[in-house]
């Protein structure tokens, strides 16, 4: 939140506050929202349901009295011959007695109900208050040649049952939309059953359409009928009435999902449906249902936005109370949050000043028990434990640097006990030697030395002692002192050796030891007599390149405080031949990785440097051991001497 990070606290904390309340907030209002929606559509679900049910309840004891009446004239024509005053009686009874019925119509099957009855097909049906009569089979009223071409006579006929047809506009005689019912009958000709004819009922459906066009739902729902096939029925747009279908409207509005319902509809079956389609023009819901007499479907559909308007409007009055309440309830967190935080302004102003140095500064009184005053409290124990500390610091300081002066004074001692003018013998061009040291502390314990014993033989060593800072450093000086002090003309590396452990075991009880190497070079032979003492043993670049590791006696180091005999080695170092001494920070060197350089990163350094000079030399090798380490600091200090000699002198070649 950098956005934020200038303001202050009572800022945040209302920021805070706010934010959560109005995600928890937000999440009622839309966890309520999404519940009370479902129990809305679930209740008018099964309120449409209900009305549904109710109108088709309606619809179904009509076209059910119809079906029964009709059924029984046909039964009454199977069981009895009956003349034409009385086939005239019934059909005039037929549709007296029923108000729901237009016109009805006994449709002989010619020449097997009776010989009498070949192609006859008395018709009566309403004429005002009156019943008219036609005998269909002398009357062209449809365009066809006879009644037993008619869908009413011809599809009863192949089902061998009762019929209710599509519903269609009666043309010539009622000049309504009507349905009819029809219903075979039979008689025994020959022995056999046979389909004497067909009794037909025609219903008007104006008070089908009625009923449809009463049912309603919210404000702007409504219903309508749809047949066997889908086509409309009833309809508030009256244009629609026999002329569309479902699956033609489905098809003009490329809406598949209402092709779906429809074929649903024609199944028979019963669905509550979301609706996006020009049935409505808007989204909505509907339900449809079967008319189990007829195969028809009821459907009642309705507006979306009319379903959820009342939970519409609550919810804008709650977000109105809503945004009321958060403005209050800002004011209210501003208003604490600022007599909380007061103290705090103080107190930081006061930390203020104590970070600038001024640790006289005024802190209020710590009234409360609380956080604040806690914190009251423990900025004044902090000031005073700054003030000790300071004076502390300073007393600290000066020992420190009296401590740093006198380390600097010691390395300055120490360094100038150890050659470091090269080359150091100028008046002897052939003879190179070059060394360098790299003190992990202030002081350390790394040592090398080379001086002239006699005219002819060099006395070069090298040394470490355990541990570092001013003890190793005073060893270091103990040690180098011996060396120059036993040193004498004829001497052996060994005596000489042997002589520096004896003083060094008598002169200290500390528990650091020397790990040394000392060798004397008869610069008129180039034979070098050597002695190890613990140390790292040293390297000859021989004069075709190739790197010797040199033999070395196992021996202690220096003043380790048990008996011991140390015993020389000697070895023939010829001219341009380059002796390398070095001690283990050289090898023990670490990176990043806890990785060390080793002999084997040496003797590599080596391989590409022996023909270099003995400075070009040792600079590789504290180059190399400084990429190795990528400046990480080091522990341990570095030392490296190399010697080399071009020639073989006489006594009266030297000095």
């Amino acid at each position: 939140m950098k956005l934020f990070e200038q303001y202050g606290f009572a800022f945040k904390l209302s920021l805070y506050i706010l934010t959560s309340t109005t995600i928890l907030f937000t999440a009622i209002i839309l966890i309520n929202l999404f519940v009370t929606r479902k129990i809305i559509l679930d209740d008018v679900r099964e309120y449409a349901k209900s009305v549904s049910l109710y109108n088709v309840s309606r619809i179904e004891r009509v076209l059910d009295g119809v079906e029964k009446v009709t059924n029984k004239a046909a039964k009454l024509l199977e069981e009895s011959k009956l003349n034409h005053k009385q086939i005239h009686s019934l059909l005039k009874v037929l549709i007296k007695n029923n108000e729901e019925i237009f016109g009805g119509a006994i449709l002989f099957e010619p020449g097997v109900y009776d010989k009498l009855y070949n192609n006859y097909a008395p018709y009566y049906y309403e004429d005002g208050d009156s019943l008219s009569y036609i005998d269909i089979a002398g009357v062209n009223i449809v365009g066809v040649n006879h009644y037993t071409e008619e869908f009413w006579y011809s599809v009863p006929f192949e089902k061998g049952g009762p019929v209710w047809s599509e519903p269609y506009f009666d043309e010539g005689i009622g000049n309504i939309i009507m349905t009819t019912y029809s219903v075979p009958f039979y008689t025994i000709n020959n022995g056999k059953r046979v389909m004497a004819g067909i009794v037909t009922a025609d219903l008007s459906l104006d008070w089908f359409e009625q009923i449809v066009s009463s049912v309603y739902m919210l404000e702007s729902g409504f219903a309508v009928s749809i047949s066997e096939t889908g086509t409309f029925i009833t309809h508030p747009k009256k244009e629609y009435i026999l002329n569309e279908s479902v699956f033609s409207i489905a098809e003009k509005s490329n809406d598949p999902r209402l092709k779906e319902y429809a074929e649903q509809m024609v199944r028979g079956e019963t669905g509550f449906v979301p609706l996006e389609s020009a049935l409505l023009n808007k989204s909505g819901w509907m339900y449809f249902t079967k008319l189990p007499s007829s195969n028809w479907t009821l459907a009642v559909m309705f507006p979306e936005d009319e379903l959820y308007s009342e939970l519409n409007y609550l919810n804008n009055v709650i977000m109105f109370i809503g945004i009321f309440g958060f403005i209050l309830l800002l004011l209210i967190i501003v208003i604490i949050s600022k007599k909380l935080t007061k103290p705090l302004i103080s107190l930081s102003a006061a930390a203020t000043e104590i970070g600038d140095g001024n640790l006289n500064v005024f802190l209020p009184d710590a009234t409360t028990k609380d956080e604040v005053g806690k914190l009251t409290l423990s900025m004044g124990q902090m000031q005073l434990k700054l003030k000790e500390y300071i004076k502390d610091l300073k007393q600290t300081t000066a020992e420190k640097e009296k401590i740093e002066s006198e380390l600097r004074i010691a390395q300055q001692i120490q360094h100038g006990m150890i050659p470091k003018i090269f080359p150091p013998f100028p008046d002897i061009p052939a003879l190179d030697l070059y060394a360098k040291l790299l003190s992990a502390k202030e002081v350390g314990g790394d040592l090398y030395d080379f001086f002239f014993i006699d005219d002819t033989h060099l006395c070069i060593a090298i040394g470490d002692v355990s541990g570092k800072g001013v003890p190793a450093s005073l060893l270091m000086a103990v040690t180098r002192t011996l060396l120059r002090a036993k040193a004498t003309s004829g001497i052996r590396s060994d005596e000489l050796v042997n002589l520096i452990d004896k003083e060094l075991k008598a002169s200290h009880d500390t528990r650091l030891f020397v790990t040394f190497f000392l060798g004397i070079i008869d610069l008129s032979t180039g034979e070098m007599d050597y002695t190890n003492s613990g140390h790292n043993p040293p390297y000859l670049i021989r004069s075709d390149g190739a790197i010797e590791k040199m033999i070395v006696n196992p021996g202690l180091p220096l003043g380790i405080g048990v008996q011991n005999k140390y015993i020389s080695r000697k070895i023939n170092i010829k001219p341009s031949e380059t002796l390398v001494l070095f001690t283990d920070g050289v090898t023990e060197a670490m990176n990043t990785e806890d990785a060390m350089f080793k002999e084997n990163g040496l003797e590599e350094v080596l391989k590409k440097t022996a023909a270099l000079d003995v400075t070009d030399i040792v600079e590789s090798v504290f180059e190399s051991v400084k990429v190795f380490t990528n400046d990480v600091i080091q522990y341990d200090d570095i030392t490296v001497v190399a010697f080399n000699f071009k020639e073989k002198y006489k006594v009266d070649n030297i000095g």
